[in-house]
């Protein structure tokens, strides 16, 4: 038995994740998140989000680890933007650190507060948001940095780990301290001990 939805977005799905074991987020060209149930038979999405007024695709979706309602997703304009599933339509910030599209956005596994991103634009940037101070009206800033507002301006660190690279990264993957990444230029990189505290 499996589980299908043809038509599932007008415009392409670039991106799907589970954020639970009967629910999965897909991103798409047009720009829309949408939450499917998947107890649900209807072949429609339980919630579609998508940032007010605009209609920049959407090309990586990730769950935080220990939070799963809270969403980040990769944009055609470099930016990414912070969702809460629960009680909200739109991202609760956006964080531009890219020029061009977001092929992925992770989060540590073991630490949260430090998101891995990557993009055509070459960059291969991890943002620590360990010394970013809490906004008072953000919902939960007090569990996720990242919603927070303008998380760059509230003290986050961003480094490019690939300062010399030009060519568009396309993927990248983290275990434990390691970061790997793959480029256009047909390599890996492996990025060993990264500072994660």
């Amino acid at each position: 038995m499996y589980y299908c939805t043809e038509d599932a977005d007008v415009g392409g799905i670039n991106a799907v994740t589970f954020s639970q074991s009967s629910e999965v987020l897909s991103v798409s060209s047009v720009g829309d998140l949408k939450v499917w149930d998947l107890r649900n038979s209807s072949n429609q999405p339980a919630k579609i989000m998508k940032l007010s007024g605009d209609s920049e695709g959407l090309y990586c979706v990730q769950c935080h680890p220990t939070h799963p309602h809270l969403v980040v997703t990769g944009r055609s304009d470099g930016s990414m933007c912070f969702w809460d599933l629960r009680h909200h339509w739109q991202p609760l910030s956006v964080m531009v650190t890219h020029t061009d599209i977001v092929w992925e956005a992770q989060f540590h596994p073991s630490n949260p507060k430090h998101l891995l991103t990557c993009s055509n634009d070459g960059c291969l940037w991890h943002c620590d948001a360990t010394k970013v101070v809490p906004s008072t009206t953000a919902d939960d800033s007090s569990i996720s940095p990242w919603l927070t507002g303008d998380v760059l301006a509230n003290g986050m660190d961003v480094v490019n780990t690939l300062p010399n690279n030009q060519l568009p990264i396309n993927s990248l993957d983290i275990l434990s301290k390691h970061l790997i990444a793959g480029a256009d230029n047909e390599a890996i990189y492996v990025i060993p001990d990264m500072v994660v505290n």
